[in-house]
C-alpha cells in the first residue's frame, strides 16, 4: 500500500512538471495571430495577447478598474492629471523588473500610432511620462472619465522597452501574464509563466492554439477540437454541430454577454451625402429591409451604437413608420437619383444579411434598385459611390466609449464631425464626471444617430462559450478577456 501511495504521488509531481505536461487546446484564434498588436482589429486576437501581458489596470465583468500592473493610481481636481504607481513585484517571463519607463513605451506606441485600434481612444492624452522608477503620469487635453477602461484593453499590455514585434521569433511576445507564447513543432503552445507573481494559481497544462479556418463551414469536417474556445459565433456552432466526429454530449456550449452586433451605416462621403433628404429616404428603404430579415432569422435586435448590457445603450427599440409604397415611388418619381441605393457588404456577412428574394421585394414595393457591393476592405475603398455601409462590430472594455472607434473606422472623419449637434452631444458625455448623468448622456447622443438616419441598427450576434468537460468556466471568468487559468477542472 506504501508503495502504491508513493506512485501515486510520484506521478502527480510528474505530471504537473513542465517535463509532463498535459497539452490542451484553445480557440478558435483567427490565422493572423500572432501580429504586432498595433494590427490586432478582432476581440479574439486581444483575449490570445491577453494571456501573455498584462495591462496598466484591467475591467473586470462588471467594468470596474482594478489593479494589475499599477496598484493603485491618483487622479488630480481637474481631472487632467492620472498617477499611477507600478507595482514593486511585477516582472516580466525574462524575470526583469517591469518600470514606468517600459510602460510609458508600452502605451505610448498605440498613443502614437494611428494603425492602432486603440489610437482614437488615446487621443485626449496630452503626455505619458515616467517620473521615477515606479511612477507614471498620464496627463489629458480634457478629462475623460473612461480613460482607465481604455489602457484596460489587452493589447496595450505591458512589454518590455524597445520590444518589437518579430514574425519569426520563437516567442515573439514579452510580458508578464500567466503564460509564454510559444512556437513547438510549427504549433503555438502557451506554457506556464513561472515568474508570474500568481504562479502557484497556474497548473502544468500547455494549451496549444486551435485556429479559426477560413471558411466556417470547414468546421464541419475538422477533426481537433478546442477544449475551450471563449467567444464562439451562433454559425460556429451550428458548424461543429454538423461534425460528424463532435460528440457535444462531451461539451458545454453556454451562451456569454456579447457586445457584436451588426449595423448599417449612412456613408457622409457618399453620392447623396449633402442631402438630408435623400438620407432619410434611402435609409427607411434600408430599415424595413433590415427589419424583415432580422425577423425570418429571429435575432435579437440592436437598438443602437450601444448594445444593451452596457452603459448609455438605447433602452427600447426607436419605432419608425414604415414607408408607404405608393409615397415612396412618388419620390423616386421626383427624385430620379435616389432610386439607386448602393450598400456595401463584407462577404462574410452576405448570407446572413441578404435575401435575394426580400430585396426584390423591396425594390418592386418602392421603385428603387438597392446595389450590393462585396467588399470588406472599407479602408481602401473609394466609398463616393456607396450609400449605406453595413458590417459587424463590437466595442470594448464595456463602456459606452469603447464603440466611438466605430465612428471613424468606415470614414476619413468620424461621423459626428459632420453634425455639430452630435459633436456636442458626444464632448458632454465624455466629460460627464456622474456616471449616472454621463449614461443619460451617451443614451441621448446614441439616440441622436438613429434618430437622424445616421445608423440602422440590425441585430446582436449572439457569442458562446465551448468548454470540454470536465472543464468548467466560473462565473468571475465572464469578464471582457476570459483566463484560461481560472478554469475549474471538476
Amino acid at each position: 500500500m506504501f508503495y502504491i501511495k508513493m506512485f501515486i504521488i510520484i506521478f502527480s509531481i510528474l505530471l504537473n512538471s513542465e517535463a509532463f505536461a498535459i497539452m490542451r487546446t484553445i480557440g478558435l484564434i483567427p490565422s493572423s495571430f500572432p501580429r504586432d498588436t498595433i494590427e490586432f482589429d478582432t476581440y479574439r486576437e486581444q483575449m490570445a495577447i491577453g494571456q501573455v501581458i498584462e495591462p496598466l489596470v484591467v475591467s473586470d465583468q462588471f467594468g470596474n478598474v482594478a489593479p494589475s500592473i499599477s496598484d493603485s493610481w491618483v487622479v488630480s481636481e481637474d481631472g487632467l492629471r492620472i498617477t499611477f504607481h507600478i507595482r514593486n513585484d511585477a516582472v516580466f517571463s525574462t524575470g526583469k523588473k517591469i518600470t514606468a519607463k517600459d510602460v510609458e513605451y508600452s502605451i505610448g506606441r498605440h498613443w502614437k500610432n494611428s494603425k492602432s485600434q486603440s489610437y482614437p481612444l488615446l487621443k485626449k492624452i496630452k503626455s505619458i511620462k515616467a517620473t521615477s522608477e515606479f511612477e507614471l503620469i498620464i496627463e489629458l487635453l480634457e478629462p475623460q472619465v473612461a480613460i482607465l477602461k481604455v489602457l484596460s484593453r489587452d493589447h496595450l499590455g505591458v512589454v518590455p522597452f524597445g520590444w518589437t514585434f518579430e514574425s519569426q521569433s520563437l516567442e515573439p511576445f514579452i510580458g508578464s501574464g500567466p503564460y509564454r507564447l510559444q512556437k513547438k513543432e510549427n504549433n503555438w503552445v502557451y506554457i506556464k509563466n513561472s515568474k508570474f507573481r500568481d504562479e502557484k494559481k497556474i497548473s502544468g497544462v500547455e494549451w496549444c492554439l486551435v485556429f479559426s479556418p477560413a471558411n466556417i463551414n470547414e468546421l464541419e469536417r475538422i477533426s481537433v477540437f478546442p477544449d475551450f474556445a471563449p467567444a464562439i459565433s451562433q454559425s460556429e456552432v451550428d458548424a461543429l454541430r454538423k461534425n460528424k466526429i463532435f460528440d457535444e454530449s462531451k461539451y458545454s456550449i453556454r451562451p456569454r454577454v456579447s457586445f457584436s452586433q451588426t449595423l448599417a451605416w449612412w456613408n457622409p462621403q457618399g453620392p447623396s451625402a449633402t442631402s438630408v433628404e435623400a438620407k432619410k429616404f434611402k435609409m427607411s428603404i434600408l430599415r424595413e429591409l433590415i427589419q424583415l430579415r432580422r425577423e425570418s432569422l429571429h435575432f435579437s435586435p440592436s437598438f443602437g451604437l450601444i448594445p444593451m448590457g452596457v452603459s448609455g445603450h438605447i433602452i427600447n427599440e426607436i419605432i419608425f413608420p414604415k414607408p408607404v409604397s405608393t409615397l415612396s415611388k412618388a419620390v423616386v418619381f421626383k427624385h430620379p437619383d435616389w432610386s439607386q441605393i448602393s450598400v456595401v457588404i463584407p462577404p462574410r456577412l452576405k448570407n446572413e444579411v441578404i435575401d435575394s428574394d426580400l430585396i426584390k421585394s423591396i425594390e418592386s414595393a418602392h421603385g428603387v434598385k438597392i446595389n450590393i457591393i462585396e467588399n470588406s476592405d472599407f479602408a481602401k475603398m473609394d466609398l463616393h459611390d456607396v450609400d449605406v455601409i453595413i458590417d459587424r462590430w463590437a466595442g470594448g472594455f464595456n463602456d459606452p466609449e469603447g464603440f466611438l472607434p466605430i465612428l471613424n473606422q468606415i470614414v476619413k472623419n468620424s461621423v459626428h464631425s459632420y453634425s455639430k449637434d452630435l459633436l456636442l452631444k458626444l464632448t458632454a458625455a465624455s466629460k460627464e464626471l456622474s456616471w449616472s448623468r454621463r449614461s443619460d448622456l451617451f443614451r441621448d447622443f446614441d439616440m441622436t444617430l438613429v434618430k437622424e438616419s445616421w445608423v440602422v441598427p440590425a441585430w446582436r450576434t449572439s457569442a458562446y462559450t465551448l468548454t470540454s468537460k470536465p472543464l468548467e468556466e466560473p462565473a468571475s471568468n465572464l469578464r471582457y478577456t476570459p483566463k484560461i487559468f481560472d478554469l475549474i477542472n471538476q
